[in-house]
């Protein structure tokens, strides 16, 4: 490595840190880098499990833990299920509970327990083998001094003192208060790793903050700076590890991924110091929270209530109807059905009860598909004009036909999505697991739905709509996800589709943003570029 050449540029020291004076206006992306973080909630658990299987080196590292974990899990899912699921039905059940709902919330109790033995284990045995593979990744993405500055490490007696603050007085109080929210299906598990995912993801950077030798009120600073996608990280890292049976495995990829989303830091902070020349790096790995955004959007602009507030009634009238409907008068059939086809009474049920929220779901889906399209189309342009982009609402002469905008939506709608829903459904009748799943496999498809409009407003052929959806891939696979485990709430899913509909909008206005960022560097390059003009 040869050195460093001296910057002579003007600057000024503020805190310890040095900040250049530069002699020009700085480029819109540089300016943009902290904010476009701020504003993106990452997706580093999905990139920790991809990171971990694309690199067989940390498989050695996690061999021994992983062959020890699986053999906990295993065991504990099936001594949980054999030994603790019957007594706590009979137990419910004296104390006065129905039969079916004594076996739904015995399942539950189970899968808490599961949890807990595993939170356990986590915390007593694979500390020390999560900061090996904390340690590899940050070497791997080049940060090797920081590992190895030994001066610059926090002591034992912080560290201990800023877990135990971080744990004991925070996430311990935290579980004993939402563990009960885990015996509602669903809604109750997502509630929960929503209130514990800023906590868990502070337990996963402990390790980073004592390499840091941050003090507790430090580590608290950058986590309020990172709020989102801190909370976004643990909740996601949460829901993975609750799965029974394999949900220890994930400590070791959610590892992964706190050392991604550290080294992504460590990186942003370089940047703003200056010391990687402007260029920002390329942030195709973040996910923008644009369904949280517009959820948060919707609620602070009151124009947009009185847009919604016709259908909003209508939608809570019509999911409310479904549910109860389907409860009161499909439910006991459906029982009773599958206790005639040798399903055991309390499995019959759980799996009645899951049976008629996917119903509700489909009835709520087919609902937004006749009734809500014109109001999302209202909301969607409203914001694009609060957005700035008057003009590409406007000028009608871009929009799609109406041959091509269905044509388009028959090819997406039909031979995608309705095959993947005959398929998938029946997925969630598995809790939390197979909702997820269902959720995931048909996420791309649902933000492609609502970006149709979009796509109408751009006079884009199916061709370029899946160009565009294929650069941006994962932000298109996780927008749906999270927008479509929304919508699967009973009685208020559909309500979200407003929500959802003013987060794919602005989805689409980051979308023309980075493209309008783009033509100034390609216009400079073609400028610069003497032989261009040959070619």
């Amino acid at each position: 490595m040869g050195t460093r050449a001296r910057d002579l540029r003007p600057h000024h020291m503020v805190g310890g840190y040095r900040y250049f004076a530069f002699p020009y206006p700085i480029p819109r992306p540089v300016r943009q880098v902290a904010n476009r973080s701020e504003a993106a909630m990452s997706t580093y658990v999905v990139q920790g499990l991809a990171y971990f299987v694309a690199h067989p080196r940390l498989w050695l590292t996690t061999l021994c833990p992983i062959l020890l974990t699986l053999v906990v899990a295993i065991a504990s899912v099936v001594v949980l299920f054999s030994a603790a699921l019957y007594p706590q039905a009979e137990g419910l059940e004296d104390a006065g509970v129905a039969s079916w709902l004594s076996w739904l919330l015995a399942v539950m109790l189970v899968l808490v327990e599961i949890f807990l033995v595993t939170l356990i284990y986590n915390l007593v045995v694979l500390g020390c083998y999560q900061d090996k593979i904390f340690e590899q990744v940050m070497i791997n993405r080049g940060f090797q001094e920081l590992i190895e500055n030994e001066e610059r490490h926090a002591g034992c007696a912080r560290v201990c003192r800023a877990c135990c603050r971080v744990s004991v007085f925070l996430r311990l109080i935290l579980l004993v208060l939402t563990l009960p929210l885990n015996l509602i299906p669903i809604v109750g598990s997502i509630v929960y790793a929503w209130l514990n995912g800023t906590i868990l993801a502070w337990e996963y950077h402990l390790y980073y903050f004592e390499l840091k030798n941050y003090s507790y009120g430090q580590q608290r600073a950058v986590i309020k700076e990172h709020k989102v996608q801190y909370s976004s990280f643990g909740m996601q890292a949460l829901l993975l590890e609750m799965i029974p049976g394999v949900g220890s495995l994930f400590v070791f990829t959610n590892t992964v991924g706190a050392a991604l989303f550290a080294a992504h830091m460590e990186e942003e902070l370089q940047a703003r110091e200056g010391l990687q020349g402007g260029q920002p790096k390329d942030d195709a790995g973040n996910m923008s929270t644009f369904v949280a955004q517009g959820l948060a959007y919707f609620l602070a602009h009151p124009p947009l209530w009185r847009l919604t507030l016709c259908p909003v009634l209508l939608t809570i009238v019509a999911g409310m109807a479904c549910v109860i409907v389907l409860l009161a008068a499909a439910m006991y059939p459906q029982e009773q059905a599958l206790g005639d086809a040798g399903v055991p009474e309390g499995l019959a049920w759980v799996l009645a009860i899951m049976l008629c929220l996917v119903e509700s779901f489909v009835i709520t889906m087919v609902y937004s598909l006749i009734c809500l399209a014109c109001y999302q189309d209202k909301i969607f342009e409203f914001v694009m004009r609060q957005q700035g982009f008057e003009e590409l609402v406007a000028d009608k002469r871009k929009h799609a036909t109406c041959i091509r905008l269905c044509t388009s939506c028959c090819r997406v709608s039909v031979l995608l999505r309705l095959g993947l829903v005959v398929v998938s459904i029946p997925l969630n009748v598995v809790p939390i697991v197979g909702n997820a799943t269902y959720a995931w496999l048909n996420g791309k498809i649902v933000a492609w739905e609502y970006h149709f409009f979009y796509f109408e407003l751009k006079n884009f052929s199916f061709a370029q709509q899946e160009a565009l959806i294929q650069e941006r891939d994962l932000q298109y696979t996780l927008f749906g996800m999270q927008a479509l485990l929304l919508e699967m709430i009973p009685g208020v899913g559909a309500v979200f589709m407003f929500t959802n509909t003013v987060g794919a909008a602005l989805f689409a206005a980051s979308i023309e943003r980075e493209e309008a960022a783009k033509r100034p560097m390609q216009e400079d390059e073609a400028a610069t570029d003497p032989y261009r003009s040959l070619v």
